[in-house]
């Protein structure tokens, strides 16, 4: 048995996880029916996804020693695993109860309850004050940590105070924030997680000019994208964020881009550019009571007030049924508007800016064109476009990516013009 129990710590430490699993789960049907042995196979099955079965071993850890903080973590850290937030939360609390200096269960205990959130956004204020304070247990357990302590456990320490400083934006602590993530920077610089977030503090902050610095040194990602365009807004740059996004929307459709832009094109006082974008995000996001909202407010600016009437109160409606909340500024708005109803006389929405406004739709989508590709250079990443005699530049990069492999010459595809210095460039949108 001792060859057995030697074999399947090898294969432990070399990460051979199911091979250890059968060893330890040998040596248990053999009468070694320990803790230790019970705990060797909870934590091989953890490492191959088999959580519930490793629930089961780690509940019969705690029925022969109840009181060990460990075992119950390690149960936690099983429903963690498997985002039963609520289960891991109830097994941390029972951890740090005959454990009061555990750092790591105080951590996974703050993490689970902040994405416990997303199922009881009433008690979201109150849930996120709960995870700081415990967060704040966290600094004060390893601050009493000796050098060698803190150097062991520094891993677990950055994370809190990157869980600390992202929980003090949503609570708008945006000081607060702003040192909090000062100093986990400091602690660790490759980090660009830590200063992507940094970045946003000092955008809640108005502290432009260190946004603009960091996104300098943050790699090309679409969230980075995002943070310049709406930096660029707040600056008044408004055509460099309009093209920031477009560029974004080539690999990530999402409404909440569309909504950006026609925000955007509204602070511009484009009207009708600011109609289509919110459009759009109503194409993408029915059940997103902020793109009704939006909607709601573009028919406003359009003087259109029984139609934005509609879509307000579809934005009230769906916010409460989703989140069981209200809707100030949706609410704010409609008040505004009932106002000006009744104070007006006003009878009903004008047809000739419906109609515009059906029109300008329509006229995006007729803009899309078809031709085919005759000419493809793929180790320099550009081709040509055949339509009607013409002949049309386009470039891998502004292709969507899954669309890239399927490039190939002969094929019909869709696509659309956009202006540049040398002349027209073809977008393609689809192969056809």
């Amino acid at each position: 048995m001792d060859n057995i129990l030697n074999k399947a710590k090898e294969c432990e430490d070399k990460k051979m996880w199911n091979d250890a699993l059968k060893k330890y789960e040998t040596l248990y049907n053999n009468g070694h029916t320990d803790i230790s042995i019970l705990d060797k196979i909870g934590w091989c099955q953890s490492r191959l996804g088999l959580y519930k079965e490793s629930i089961c071993t780690y509940k019969k850890i705690i029925a022969k020693e109840p009181k060990k903080a460990k075992w119950h973590y390690m149960l936690g850290y099983q429903y963690y695993c498997m985002k039963d937030w609520l289960n891991a939360i109830f097994c941390f609390k029972e951890s740090i109860k005959y454990h009061r200096d555990y750092l790591i269960a105080y951590y996974r205990l703050s993490y689970a309850i902040t994405q416990e959130i997303k199922n009881d956004y009433n008690n979201s204020f109150t849930k996120q004050q709960e995870a700081i304070e415990y967060l704040d247990i966290c600094e004060c357990i390893y601050d009493k940590y000796n050098v060698e302590q803190k150097k062991r456990n520094q891993s677990t320490y950055i994370k809190v105070l990157f869980l600390k400083g992202k929980i003090l934006i949503v609570l708008g602590k945006i000081n607060e924030s702003i040192k909090t993530l000062e100093k986990v920077y400091k602690i660790d610089k490759k980090n660009n997680y830590i200063l992507y977030n940094l970045g946003k503090a000092y955008y809640y902050n108005r502290d432009y000019s260190k946004v603009i610095k960091i996104i300098r040194e943050l790699p090309s990602k679409y969230y980075v994208h995002e943070l310049k365009a709406k930096t660029m807004i707040k600056l008044g740059n408004y055509s460099e964020a309009i093209n920031l996004y477009n560029e974004i929307l080539k690999t990530r459709e999402k409404d909440y881009i569309y909504r950006d832009l026609s925000y955007v094109y509204l602070q511009m006082n484009d009207l009708d550019n600011a109609y289509i974008y919110s459009k759009e995000a109503l194409n993408k996001g029915k059940n997103n009571h902020k793109n009704l909202y939006l909607m709601g407010l573009v028919y406003y600016k359009h003087g259109l007030l029984y139609s934005a009437k509609k879509m307000l109160l579809d934005s009230i409606s769906l916010k409460k049924r989703n989140f069981k909340l209200g809707y100030v500024e949706a609410q704010n708005l409609l008040e505004e508007i009932d106002k000006i109803i009744s104070e007006t006389n006003y009878k009903e929405d004008c047809v000739d800016t419906l109609k515009h406004l059906n029109k300008i739709v329509s006229n995006k989508y007729d803009k899309f064109q078809k031709g085919e590709i005759k000419k493809w250079f793929s180790s320099k990443g550009y081709g040509f476009i055949n339509n009607s005699c013409k002949s049309y530049f386009f470039h891998v990069n502004d292709i969507k990516n899954g669309l890239k492999s399927k490039i190939k010459i002969d094929k019909n595809v869709e696509f659309y013009l956009v202006e540049t210095k040398r002349g027209p460039k073809a977008i393609i949108t689809r192969i056809l």
